[in-house]
């Protein structure tokens, strides 16, 4: 930085760097370089902040899966399904939520202007679920696919037990802090 600012006033690099060497003709003429130094300085400073300011702003580059992995992760499972490796209850198992396989694209004419084509508007999201599943698919054991119904059956118990007993606790909660204020 300080580099930077003895470029701009040329004086002022030789008053800093060797004002040892040279006799002052005048007296505080190093105070009037300074000043002039000090301004410079403080617009300098000034620019960097607003462009620190300008890239903190910014919203972060997305680092996420591309679309031809989307695609390809898609297929993968789609081609499991084709050849009875897995079934509808294991894609579930493994993280897959409902739509997720459904069309890669959506008829929007304003996106399809802009880019080509209309991706899903959450196609980041379900490509990232969908490699999660992929990965779980690839992978999973011949004990896990016999469990698979098992642990499935369960979840769906323990979320309609979960619909039932959540409003349940809550007005028991209400009714408990209701009592109390009293």
């Amino acid at each position: 930085m300080k580099a930077r600012l003895l470029k701009c006033v040329p004086s002022v690099s030789v008053w800093l760097t060797r004002i040892n060497h040279y006799a002052c003709p005048a007296p505080y003429a190093f105070a009037k370089v300074f000043e002039i130094w000090e301004i410079l300085n403080k617009q300098f400073e000034a620019r960097e902040r607003t462009e620190a300011e300008k890239k903190a702003s910014e919203p972060p580059k997305y680092t996420g899966p591309s679309w031809s992995e989307f695609l390809q992760t898609r297929e993968a499972i789609l081609q499991l399904r084709r050849q009875n490796s897995i079934t509808d209850l294991e894609v579930t198992w493994a993280g897959v939520e409902r739509g997720d396989l459904d069309s890669r694209t959506v008829d929007n004419p304003e996106i399809r202007r802009k880019y080509g084509f209309s991706p899903r508007e959450d196609w980041q999201e379900v490509s990232y679920r969908l490699s999660q599943a992929l990965h779980k698919l690839r992978y999973i054991t011949p004990l896990e696919k016999e469990i698979v119904p098992y642990v499935m059956a369960f979840r769906a118990e323990h979320q309609t037990t979960n619909q039932i007993i959540g409003p349940l606790q809550r007005a028991l909660q209400n009714s408990k802090t209701f009592y109390k204020s009293d």
